[in-house]
């Protein structure tokens, strides 16, 4: 068993839809709902010691569904850039963002640049936003990458690989939590999960709260980490 936190903690914000259906209310409504419950967790996420955490706001399947959503999903970034800013700052916590930026609104990307401004030297923690991300997409965008460098086939590594993804410089997620009863990680970090702990909660996001992902630590801490060798 291990004693100490998890380094990296990634999450799906699932279930944002089907519980605002259940309380007979819009898409838009339930999304709204999942925002305030980002904003709660921003809020919270200093008193416990985690170095990373990653949340999955928007991926690059989301733009299959209908304009109106999709536009309402891209709308909220603006709306919510300066409390996050003002949190973030206060608290000495300093801000990603990963995924295709290239494809993005300006109005968001101009929101993002204001966040990557926030670089503390001795940061609590790091948040980081996944928005337009896609764990197959990263994979390629570092092939890519590797390839325009023109590196020999012989000398690609793993660790040139994760070098070259999106999430450079951060570590391996140590623990994946997704919402909402599903139990896939839908092409979310598959690389950097390859010995993540995963944990799916049946409660929707919108419900989520500090004491869900406190839980979530006390039974990593319980876990056996083997990392592929044999169990003794």
């Amino acid at each position: 068993m291990t004693t100490k936190n998890p380094d990296h903690i990634a999450i799906i914000m699932d279930g944002n839809g089907r519980w605002a259906t259940n309380k007979n209310k819009s898409r838009e409504y339930g999304h709204l709902a999942g925002t305030r419950a980002l904003l709660y967790l921003f809020q919270k996420i200093s008193s416990i010691q985690i170095k990373y955490l990653t949340v999955f706001a928007f991926s690059t399947e989301n733009w299959k569904r209908p304009k109106k959503e999709v536009d309402m999903l891209l709308k909220i970034i603006p709306k919510i850039k300066l409390r996050v800013y003002n949190h973030c700052k206060k608290n000495k916590i300093n801000l990603r963002i990963i995924g295709d930026m290239t494809t993005l609104p300006p109005f968001v990307n101009e929101a993002f640049d204001k966040w990557k401004t926030l670089q503390h030297k001795n940061p609590k923690t790091t948040l980081i936003v996944a928005f337009n991300y896609g764990g197959k997409s990263d994979i390629v965008h570092s092939v890519k990458t590797i390839v325009e460098n023109k590196i020999p086939s012989n000398d690609i590594t793993e660790a040139m690989i994760s070098e070259n993804l999106y999430t450079k410089n951060l570590p391996p997620v140590d623990v994946l939590i997704r919402t909402a009863g599903e139990k896939r990680i839908s092409n979310f970090l598959i690389w950097q999960c390859a010995y993540a702990e995963f944990f799916f909660l049946e409660k929707c996001w919108p419900d989520f709260k500090i004491r869900d992902l406190q839980n979530v630590i006390e039974s990593f801490k319980k876990r056996k980490r083997n990392f592929g060798s044999i169990s003794s």
